[in-house]
């Protein structure tokens, strides 16, 4: 159950599609197209001649709710109680940019 839990947190943090695949799909695209579209980058780092490297970094929570069970044995009750848990994710999509502006590498990191 708690297996299905998290996959399905996943599934509603990230989406339907691969996000490998979202990445990848910027390759050959001027950069720019790619910051308008999903805003400013998380970091910049400078490759030298090559260009840069942009990093985009998401984080998200996801708060699951508690539950309590009864259990009756003979006229007694017995409660358990499961605290809830908050789940965290994360992940990371980088793309090498050449000189002029061209995505030409990308990286996806959950």
């Amino acid at each position: 159950m708690k297996k299905l839990i998290v996959v399905l947190a996943f599934v509603l943090v990230v989406g339907c599609q691969n996000p490998q695949e979202i990445a990848a799909s910027w390759e050959g695209h001027n950069i720019n197209d790619l910051i308008a579209s999903w805003g400013a980058p998380t970091q910049v780092i400078d490759n030298g001649s090559d260009g840069k490297i942009m990093v985009w970094r998401r984080s998200a929570s996801m708060q699951m709710q508690g539950t309590a069970q009864t259990t009756y044995i003979g006229s007694s009750a017995y409660t358990t109680y499961q605290p809830g848990q908050t789940l965290q994710f994360s992940n990371s999509t980088t793309f090498w940019v050449s000189p002029d502006g061209t995505i030409y590498r990308s990286s996806f990191v959950n």
